[in-house]
C-alpha cells in the first residue's frame, strides 16, 4: 500500500516538475524577500527540496561546485576584500575629497570615475559598500546634497561592472554556461567595447536627467 502510493506521488512529481519547480522558486523568493532566515539558508533547504523531490539528481546538485564560475565569483571577493582592507581605495578617496572644496564638481566626477574602474575589475557590492561613507564625506566637503550621489553612485558600479568579464558575476555564470553548451568562452575585455557604450549612454542619461528625477 505504502509502495503504490510512493508511486503515484512520484508519478504526480514526475509529470508536473515545472510546476513544482516554479512554486518552489517562489517560495525562495519569499524566504529571501522576509530575511528571516540568511539567504545561505534559504538557498540550501530550495536546492535541498529540488533534490528531496527528485526534480534534479546528486550530480546535477554537485555539478554546480565543478563550475569554473563560482570558483571566480569567490577569487574575486578575495580580491576586493584585500583592495578594502589594504586601504587603496580608501587612500585614492581621500586624496579625491582634498581636492573637493577647491574643484567640488571636478571632485565628484573623479570619484565616479574610480568607482566606475573599480567596479570593472571587483564585485560592485564591495565597491558600492565601501564607498558609501566615501561619498558622504564628500557631500559634506562639496556642499552636493547626498541623496544626490549616492543612486548615481550605484549606478556608476552597475555599469562599470559591464566592461569586462570579471567585472560582475552575472558575466561569468553566462560565460560559464556558454563554455557547457560547447561555445567558446568569452575573453575578459571581449565585451568592453559594449559594455562602454551602455556607460557612456547611462552616463549622458544621469547628467541629463539626475537633478530632474533625484
Amino acid at each position: 500500500m505504502i509502495d503504490l502510493i510512493l508511486h503515484i506521488i512520484d508519478e504526480y512529481i514526475q509529470e508536473n516538475k515545472a510546476i513544482i519547480g516554479l512554486v518552489i522558486l517562489g517560495f525562495l523568493f519569499a524566504g529571501f524577500i522576509m530575511e528571516r532566515f540568511p539567504a545561505a539558508v534559504v538557498a540550501v533547504l530550495g536546492a535541498c527540496m529540488f533534490l528531496f523531490l527528485g526534480i534534479i539528481d546528486s550530480d546535477g546538485l554537485f555539478s554546480v561546485f565543478s563550475n569554473t564560475a563560482p570558483i571566480t565569483i569567490a577569487a574575486m571577493f578575495i580580491l576586493s576584500g584585500a583592495l578594502l582592507r589594504t586601504g587603496t581605495i580608501d587612500a585614492i578617496a581621500g586624496f579625491i575629497i582634498k581636492r573637493a572644496k577647491r574643484r567640488p564638481k571636478l571632485a565628484v566626477a573623479e570619484m565616479f570615475l574610480g568607482a566606475f574602474v573599480a567596479s570593472a575589475f571587483m564585485n560592485n557590492t564591495p565597491v558600492v559598500i565601501v564607498l558609501i561613507p566615501i561619498i558622504l564625506r564628500l557631500s559634506r566637503a562639496t556642499g552636493f546634497s547626498s541623496k544626490k550621489l549616492l543612486i548615481p553612485l550605484s549606478f556608476i558600479c552597475i555599469l562599470g561592472g559591464t566592461t569586462t568579464l570579471i567585472g560582475t558575476s552575472t558575466n561569468l555564470i553566462v560565460d560559464a554556461v556558454a563554455r557547457d553548451q560547447g561555445m567558446a568562452g568569452f575573453g575578459i575585455f571581449e565585451i568592453t567595447p559594449y559594455g562602454l557604450i551602455a556607460a557612456v549612454a547611462g552616463t549622458i542619461m544621469m547628467v541629463l536627467f539626475s537633478s530632474w528625477l533625484l
